[in-house]
């Protein structure tokens, strides 16, 4: 994987799994499996060596960011 794949990777799927989640026909999705699938997405990438999750767009997403190791102040 080159330098930073990991990144355009997760949030490539970050992004379509937002979409899907804010469609407005769709109703199904909640954010659960939304993110027991990042959370898998996540876990392949980093046995690739993805390191560089701070680099995401979704880092400070108030979800996202958390499936990927952000930790926010205050919690």
């Amino acid at each position: 994987m080159g330098w930073s794949g990991g990144t355009e990777i997760f949030d490539c799927v970050a992004s379509n799994l937002i979409l899907i989640k804010n469609c407005d026909n769709h109703t199904v999705l909640d954010w659960q499996p939304i993110n027991l699938l990042l959370v898998e997405l996540r876990r392949t990438l980093e046995d690739q060596d993805w390191d560089t999750q701070n680099e995401s767009t979704y880092w400070t997403h108030p979800k996202i960011g958390r499936v990927i190791g952000n930790t926010f102040e205050g919690e």
